[in-house]
């Protein structure tokens, strides 16, 4: 039993870490993009709560390039998404967003 636990953990410990060197920085991505739609479009009324997933483009050297798409709602019902083009340097285990852009809103 503890021989399948650890493997367990093993396996999920190797997918976190693949994860990580597959999207670095992805967190600080999502947060770059979340300030700036809020700062945007301010309070919504009856949000959920937006909801960012991040697609990793490229990376050249030590800055990566993201594709981040903010979902939201409001108290109607109505949702909508907004994509954000976030690049961030990543640099010693520490991220800095330096650019962020919105894209498209549907």
């Amino acid at each position: 039993m503890k021989l399948v636990a650890s493997l367990l953990f093993s396996i999920f410990a190797g997918s976190v870490a693949s994860a990580q060197t597959a999207a670095p920085c992805a967190n600080y991505a999502k947060y770059g993009a979340l300030r700036v739609y809020h700062a945007t479009m301010g309070t919504v009324q009856g949000s959920d709560g937006a909801q960012a997933d991040a697609r990793h483009l490229n990376s050249h050297g030590d800055e990566h390039s993201y594709v981040v798409t903010i979902s939201d709602n409001n108290e109607d019902g109505e949702g909508w998404e907004a994509d954000y083009g976030v690049r961030v340097r990543g640099f010693n285990q520490q991220c800095q967003v330096v650019f962020v852009k919105e894209l498209s809103k549907r």
